[in-house]
């Protein structure tokens, strides 16, 4: 059992117990300088940034630390962590990132996404969808959880912690720590991935959904 899961310090958000497992990477986004973003984790799978830099794109994080988060510019700046078999999952799996949204969101604006365009295919998001909620999809090799929490709840210019966690019996959404919306039926089966496309931080690909505002602490 995997996790993209760390809690994070200073903040202790009262998730479910057995949610907080192996800790598959996390990303600080803590460089002042170049391209590269260390995976805290230990796990090694640095994150490439395209059409931005540390130089260039860094920016306050929620305590108002300056060069401790990274801004997306919502048009083509993404962070490409790879494909290694570590960020892989099988029947469980939780995401967890900062955000600050700016301005409105575009359709399924994606935080955080390993996807691949095979319908069902096992994947997991995180997203904020248009409406300022809260979004994730996660499949599992069968079918695929889509679930969106409160509409207007991740408000523009405001750090958000958002967090999606999934297993084989529910897909829940969590925002700064609570419940967001109803926890949605997994229908018995796990999340799975078994696939080599790359997790990606501020898109999605195959698909093209950016997303615009700082991240900080992927995990």
């Amino acid at each position: 059992m995997k996790n993209l899961f760390i809690v994070l310090t200073l903040i202790s958000f009262c998730l479910p117990i057995g949610v907080q497992a192996e800790l598959v990477g996390h990303w600080k986004f803590d460089e002042t300088t170049g391209n590269i973003a260390e995976d805290s984790s230990g796990n090694y799978s640095v994150g490439i940034l395209n059409n931005l830099t540390f130089d260039t794109s860094s920016t306050s994080d929620r305590f108002g630390n300056p060069n401790k988060a990274l801004l997306f510019d919502g048009t083509d700046d993404f962070v490409n962590c790879g494909n290694d078999p570590i960020l892989d999952v099988t029947g469980e799996v939780t995401i967890s990132a900062w955000v600050k949204v700016s301005g409105t969101p575009t359709a399924y604006s994606t935080v955080v996404a390993r996807e691949f365009n095979e319908v069902n295919q096992g994947y997991y998001t995180l997203m904020v969808h248009s409406n300022n909620a809260v979004m994730s999809w996660i499949g599992n090799g069968g079918s695929v959880g889509n679930e969106s929490g409160t509409a207007g709840a991740v408000g523009a210019g405001t750090w958000h912690h958002i967090a999606a966690t999934a297993d084989a019996n529910y897909l829940t959404l969590y925002l700064d720590g609570a419940v967001n919306g109803t926890p949605l039926s997994m229908g018995g089966v796990g999340p799975t991935t078994s696939f080599t496309a790359n997790m990606i931080i501020g898109r999605s690909i195959p698909f093209v959904r950016h997303f615009a505002g700082a991240i900080d602490d992927v995990a």
